[in-house]
């Protein structure tokens, strides 16, 4: 059993970092003179939809369908979900940026002027640049120029939350694993509980869509598995998440079966 978890391992390691688009990290100052270190917010469990504009005319809509897609998750996921709006080639001041931003509905954005955050980053370059970044891993889950397909970003910000776990103190599980059995075609989630607790169970494909869930009630404080049938599972990357009273924590796994 030890070399069949030994060989899933390195095979998720060896295909999903080479099959990622990472971000690229950023440490400065925000126009209200706040410091931003961009992993550092990503480990935190943040969702980043990164938007930077020249600014012009057309930059309006997209930019504002994504900055209105950031606030439906105002009550869901409470402080998780970030706007940040940024100027393409730090040739627009910050007070000239900020007004543009709240005469266009967008008030409140998190505001840069900085060469330090450059669209160039991520590519080609055509405002409005958007993209969507989360995950301990940094990972790019939208990468569009020019406002083309904003239906989108909600999607792919419903699968940044998925693999963005929140540093709880107070979150009951204290012990996350997985066990990999190929012979006898069965994955074992593994966990431990620091009291009794409600706990429900959710797997997702990588593009956020749920495929299967289960209610197990209120468990006791200690050690529980849950046995999961790889005939359940598509090939490839799915997200097991755990929830509890005061949170959730998700583990990646790819099925190799």
């Amino acid at each position: 059993m030890k070399r069949n978890i030994l060989i899933s391992i390195l095979i998720f390691f060896t295909v999903f970092s080479f099959a990622q688009t990472t971000a690229v990290n950023f440490i400065c100052n925000d126009c209200k003179g706040t410091s931003h270190n961009l992993f550092t917010e990503l480990d935190d469990g943040k969702v980043i939809v990164l938007v930077w504009v020249m600014p012009c005319a057309t930059c309006i809509s997209p930019s504002r369908s994504a900055y209105d897609a950031v606030q439906t998750y105002s009550s869901s996921h409470p402080g998780r979900v970030k706007f940040y709006l940024a100027d393409d080639y730090v040739n627009t001041s910050c007070n000239t940026l900020t007004t543009w931003a709240n005469n266009n509905g967008m008030t409140g954005a998190t505001i840069f002027s900085n060469i330090a955050v450059k669209p160039a980053d991520y590519g080609n370059v055509g405002m409005p640049k958007i993209v969507v970044l989360g995950g301990s891993n940094h990972h790019v889950y939208y990468n569009e120029d020019n406002g083309a397909n904003l239906s989108g970003i909600k999607p792919a910000i419903d699968a940044a939350l998925l693999t963005s776990s929140i540093n709880d103190n107070a979150n009951l599980i204290s012990e996350y694993k997985i066990l990999t059995n190929y012979s006898e075609n069965k994955a074992t989630l593994i966990y431990n509980l620091s009291k009794n607790t409600v706990v429900n169970f959710e797997v997702y494909d990588i593009t956020g869509k749920k495929i299967k869930s289960l209610s197990f009630g209120e468990q006791l404080i200690g050690e529980h598995e849950i046995l999961i049938s790889l005939n359940e599972l598509a090939s490839g990357l799915s997200i097991f998440k755990i929830i509890t009273d005061t949170g959730f924590k998700s583990i990646k796994f790819l099925n190799v079966y």
